[in-house]
């Protein structure tokens, strides 16, 4: 059924429409925009975007359209991952699918796709600002940007692929065409482009500058970068967007979208401080390059980054404040069980620089000759010693110590603790007597951290409950039999499947042995309104999420037809030996309920041994028990 939320927005969105931007769409390709997938069978896998995790426990299914993590429990559709993932409501999910895979979404009377909520209208305004800013270095006005551009080494491609623009010195450049083009002053300042002066009057926030518009992984704009073209010592150098809605620039990297294809096909990326220093490697071929966003590198940023490849350049400026920002963001990301390398640059240059004055020959050699975090670290705990004394020494290797145990992955340990001890002169048992102190801390804090979460889990386990009508069950798939998992997942296959287990085998709810396949099945009978069975059920806004979490789990994991099944028989053998396969789990089925029969009549016989009704009642269900084993060996009856 479609959502209330649709007339809620005067969205006239049908099953059909939704059906249409959900085939359109490729859940691998949407996914795999931020997990790192890879093909195992029918299925992908890969680390679960929606908690930590080392072993991988995030799959994916091309030919369901859905995704399951068998560590947190995480499962949808590609509606729902864009909904978990990044905040989108469902009609947002929808519009921006529809845009990447060019399916035309119905119109209002006006002939205008009308839009969901208020983010939906920020990312409008930040679309039209980005486009006018990027407009103006085509006329004489923004000359001046564009000469700036061109004067860093930014050919049109490039000015083009990352959408370079220029804010004009007006006032009310932005205020004044966006407001007039429909856009609400409140949306203009919801998305940070203009301000709200304390009289209440409305100015533009970027003025006179060469403009860095900020994109999400998906291609969004979600913000601006603004460098003065002044020389006004009054002005900031740069100036960025605030926070908003749609943009958190801790989470954030600068360039991903450009960059990410790169860093998976190099499987490295190369971290810089600044916007033109992700612009001028792009233009030098380093397509693998991003920046932190005018921020500190945060532990956001690094997630996101590890999706797309294990190994990272730290390229920041050569001075102290950039040598000092690289070692905290090379410790950081050890936590993350990056292999971190920096790159070596002069005092007084950066990526930037070295590209303009060398080219890029230089800093593919400075890729080439970057050093081992560890060895960086080292060097410069050294380098701050004043008389190698055992105080000095002993601080530093307790630092060193405490990075190690920091390292998610234990089998480097013992080579980190040998090149520790290598390196100030100690025996590998000195070493690792600090380091099982620091290995103790980190245990103990991990344990802490791991008893609290189980026990938030274990309270959150007793209070989740279903509520049917008048009553309040707890569900969970370990109640439901392996035949019973069967038969559901051959009815969430499509509307002839459920229709063929309806007409051809009679099945109901009474056909189930335990209660929560009983309840199951009434969900999946209740949407089976059209062929997407499944989707209908995710995208309901009347299925708890504790059923769709259930009916996910038998789908991807229990499926009609899994792996092993097509490894074996073939996915055409399967629909062949359909009848057989579900006329031999409703037998398996019949049996376990008349072994439950048997069990409650012995224990009546045990109870009243001189009523003879039980003993005939036992009589007729030994021999409808073997009746089903006799069918279900082969054997004729």
């Amino acid at each position: 059924m479609t959502s209330k939320i649709f007339q809620e927005y005067n969205l006239k969105l049908s099953e059909e429409i939704i059906a249409k931007v959900k085939d359109a769409a490729d859940i691998v390709d949407v996914i795999g925009e931020t997990v790192n997938l890879r093909r195992r069978g029918q299925n992908y896998l890969g680390l679960c975007p929606f908690h930590n995790e080392k072993t991988p426990s995030f799959t994916v299914s091309a030919n369901k359209g859905i995704y399951k993590c068998f560590g947190c429990g995480k499962g949808g559709n590609v509606f729902t991952f864009l909904t978990d993932k990044f905040g989108m409501s469902f009609i947002e999910a929808i519009e921006s699918l529809a845009a990447k895979y060019h399916v035309e979404l119905p119109k209002d009377e006006q002939g205008i796709t009308p839009k969901d909520s208020k983010r939906s209208q920020i990312y409008d305004a930040l679309e039209k600002t980005e486009a006018l800013y990027n407009s103006l270095l085509k006329n004489k006005d923004g000359k001046i940007a564009y000469d700036y551009f061109k004067g860093r080494g930014f050919d049109d491609e490039l000015i083009e692929k990352f959408r370079l623009g220029y804010s004009p010195d007006d006032w009310n450049f932005i205020t004044k065409t966006l407001s007039s083009s429909g856009i609400s002053i409140d949306i203009l300042e919801e998305a940070g482009v203009v301000i709200k002066s304390d009289k209440g009057n409305y100015f533009d926030r970027f003025r006179s500058r060469a403009i860095f518009p900020i994109h999400d992984f998906m291609g969004r704009v979600i913000g601006f970068g603004g460098r003065s073209l002044t020389d006004d010592k009054n002005s900031a150098k740069y100036i960025n967007s605030p926070q908003t809605l749609v943009y958190d620039k801790s989470k954030v990297l600068f360039g991903i979208y450009e960059a990410k294809n790169s860093i998976r096909n190099k499987q490295y990326s190369i971290l810089t401080e600044g916007y033109a220093d992700v612009i001028s490697l792009h233009a030098a071929g380093f397509t693998n390059s991003i920046a932190s966003s005018g921020t500190s590198l945060t532990q956001d940023q690094l997630r996101e980054l590890k999706r797309f490849a294990p190994k990272l350049y730290i390229a920041y400026d050569g001075d102290s404040a950039g040598q000092e920002a690289a070692e905290r963001a090379g410790e950081m990301a050890l936590q993350f069980n990056f292999e971190v390398f920096i790159v070596k640059i002069a005092e007084d240059d950066d990526p930037d620089s070295i590209i303009q004055k060398y080219g890029a020959e230089k800093f593919e050699q400075l890729i080439h000759s970057a050093i081992d975090f560890f060895d960086f670290k080292i060097t410069r705990l050294k380098s701050g010693f004043k008389s190698e004394s055992a105080g000095e020494i002993t601080a530093a290797v307790r630092e060193m110590t405490k990075i190690t145990a920091s390292i998610p992955d234990e089998m480097k340990h013992d080579f980190y603790i040998r090149k520790i001890s290598e390196s100030f002169n100690l025996t590998f048992s000195q070493v690792e007597l600090l380091y099982k102190e620091k290995e103790q801390i980190r245990k103990k804090t991990r344990a802490d951290e791991s008893n609290r979460n189980e026990q938030n889990q274990a309270v959150k386990k007793a209070t989740e409950t279903i509520i049917d009508q008048n009553e309040s069950q707890l569900l969970s798939i370990d109640d439901i039999f392996y035949e019973e998992k069967l038969v559901l997942s051959y009815a969430l296959l499509g509307l002839n499947e459920f229709s063929d287990l309806m007409e051809h085998f009679e099945i109901g709810t009474e056909t189930f042995a335990t209660d929560v396949a009983k309840l199951i099945f009434k969900v999946i009978q209740d949407n089976s309104t059209n062929d997407d069975i499944l989707g209908t059920i995710i995208n309901s806004e009347y299925v708890p999420n504790e059923y769709k979490d259930i009916i996910i789990t038998i789908s991807i994991k229990d499926e009609v037809g899994s792996e092993n099944w097509e490894l074996k028989f073939g996915r055409t053998e399967f629909k062949a030996n359909m009848k057989k396969v579900i006329t031999d789990c409703l037998m398996k089925l019949e049996k376990r309920k008349v072994d439950e029969s048997l069990i409650q009549v012995m224990n009546l016989m045990k109870k009243e041994p001189e009523e003879i009704e039980h003993l005939k009642r036992f009589q007729q269900l030994k021999e409808q028990a073997m009746k089903l084993n006799n069918s279900l060996m082969g054997i004729p009856n």
